[in-house]
């Protein structure tokens, strides 16, 4: 950077995450807060009263790296889930916001309507054997696999072998990069209406939203998929919408962020 420039780039301030009052020191003098979704800019606004200073600008992805140049079939193959004639898929932190319990109670409603269903969690946290005992306890061991941390090589595969990506959240979901991995890879996602999984899949199709956040919103919807399989939107739609998320494209725009605030 010349020098005649760092004097101006130095003295712009903006915060890209922001907590709740008191967690974030020095709020008040940042210029602008790049917020990921409307949601988040909400609870900015909820909690330091500055919607005005926020730009919404959202994540981005690799698109190349969750694009892989296989079949759902050879997918499944690679992974050896070829067992599983319905494959479900999450990637979530073990914790109770994320709704993995209720997730696992969708399941155990679909069982006797869906045979061969099966779940793949990905993912790690301080839940982990309250999760594993209610596998058991609900009789879940052939139907759910808690596979831990997956790797980033092979992710792009998971995403590729599942019907749909299921996303359970139960409170504070900020953007749902996930969301957007999955769709770059053609899968289509079913997401609880809460925080920003509403404003995501709204503009993609409605219809992959649950009625609400509980087992049963989400084993109607599952279901619904399952049986009409027409009715869900394809693979080539679902990664064409991912494509507004490149990191090409985010770049751009937090660049031109930086860029007005330089003029000003």
């Amino acid at each position: 950077m010349r020098g005649g420039q760092r004097k101006n780039w130095v003295s712009i301030r903006i915060c890209v995450r922001l907590k709740p009052v008191g967690s974030f020191i020095g709020v008040n003098h940042c210029q602008k807060f790049i917020v990921l979704s409307d949601y988040s800019m909400d609870q900015v606004d909820q909690y330091h009263h500055l919607k005005e200073r926020c730009i919404k600008i959202p994540g981005g992805i690799d698109i190349d790296h969750f694009s892989p140049a296989v079949s759902k079939n050879q997918a499944k193959e690679m992974l050896g889930l070829t067992e599983y004639p319905f494959l479900l898929f999450t990637v979530r932190s073990l914790r109770h916001r994320t709704g993995l319990f209720e997730l696992l109670d969708t399941i155990m409603i679909l069982k006797p309507y869906i045979p061969g269903i099966h779940l793949v969690i990905a993912g790690v946290g301080p839940l982990k054997q309250d999760i594993e005992n209610k596998i058991v306890t609900g009789n879940l061991q052939s139907s759910v696999s808690l596979i831990g941390r997956v790797p980033d090589e092979k992710l792009p595969l998971y995403y590729k072998a599942a019907d749909l990506f299921v996303l359970p959240t139960q409170k504070l979901e900020g953007f749902g990069l996930i969301t957007v991995e999955s769709l770059a890879c053609g899968t289509p996602v079913v997401a609880t209406p809460v925080g920003a999984n509403v404003e995501l899949l709204r503009a993609l199709d409605e219809r992959l939203l649950t009625p609400g956040s509980g087992a049963s919103d989400m084993a109607d919807t599952i279901l619904k998929f399952y049986r009409e399989p027409n009715k869900l939107i394809d693979s080539k739609a679902c990664s064409e919408f991912a494509q507004q998320f490149s990191w090409e494209h985010i770049a751009d725009k937090v660049e031109n962020c930086y860029k007005e605030l330089v003029k000003k």
